[in-house]
């Protein structure tokens, strides 16, 4: 197993994005990160002599733009490193976790990139790597599906961590659109509540492991009998668990646990990689 991600990946919100892979990106060479970086900033000051508005967002095309290596974004040896960029008012982080055979020769495929900046910044720096590496981005939005996965498969941390590791688990759902009145339902169940609607499932269905919308529908079926309210009939737009919240909408903020739950990170980012390798992008 990995050492889990560095702290620097924890505690942010980030926005989530698709890319195809890059040509000729050269992630085993230090000297070509740095050269990227340069290259960067000279986008960006190019951008600011024709009045480009990047500069209001917070991003300064007066500074320097660097790349590197971000270390244990990994869950095998054979996922390339993760890179990490760094510009005044911009952090992004391409990750391919798990991906495995994503990439080809010439190309290098960084299936999730991570970024943390306003709007304008965010866009200019996908619209450099589209240029420079003759790649598509795309912004990542989850589907109700995959946040149901991510409830189950993250619904509750080990009773061995203790109290203090324990979060509930925090559903919200909206309603379709043009329905008055209400827009949002969001509430928590702790975590008791969880494991013994987890035991109950799997109790019935005779087996060891939750599948699909089992766990989510236990739950929803006790909040109708509590509220009288079919969530089934809106639509699950977050998440949040003891690893992650996670938004529909593509917003992302991990959560630092305990040492039984140190490689959850590397899964959450692993269960992306696989979402955007089948079929997003």
């Amino acid at each position: 197993q990995f050492p889990p991600p560095p702290e620097g990946l924890y505690s942010k919100t980030w926005k989530l994005f698709s890319a195809s892979p890059l040509f000729k990106f050269r992630s085993d060479s230090n000297a070509k990160l740095r050269e990227y970086g340069k290259k960067f900033a000279a986008f960006l000051q190019a951008r600011k002599h024709r009045g480009s508005a990047v500069a209001v967002s917070g991003l300064s095309a007066g500074s320097l733009a660097s790349f590197g290596h971000l270390q244990n974004v990994a869950w095998s040896e054979h996922d390339p490193p993760a890179i990490h960029v760094q510009a005044e008012g911009l952090e992004a982080v391409l990750c391919s976790v798990g991906a495995e055979s994503a990439s080809r020769q010439d190309f290098t495929h960084y299936p999730v990139i991570l970024i943390k900046a306003g709007t304008v910044a965010a866009k200019a720096f996908l619209e450099w790597l589209e240029r420079t590496f003759d790649c598509r981005t795309a912004h990542l939005e989850l589907s109700p599906i995959d946040l149901i996965w991510i409830a189950t498969e993250w619904a509750v941390a080990a009773e061995s961590v203790g109290a203090r590791g324990q979060r509930p688990l925090e559903l919200t759902y909206t309603t379709p659109h043009g329905v008055e009145g209400i827009t949002t339902i969001k509430f928590s169940v702790d975590p008791a509540t969880v494991r013994e609607l987890r035991d109950s499932v799997l109790d019935a269905e005779g087996t060891e492991v939750l599948e699909g919308l089992q766990l989510v529908e236990a739950i929803e079926a006790q909040f109708f009998e509590t509220f009288k309210i079919r969530l089934g009939a809106m639509t699950l737009s977050c998440v949040g668990t003891y690893c992650a919240y996670v938004a529909q909408e593509g917003k992302l903020k991990l959560l630092k646990g305990a040492e039984e739950h140190k490689q959850d990170a590397a899964v959450m980012l692993s269960f992306l990689t696989h979402v955007v390798l089948n079929g997003r992008l």
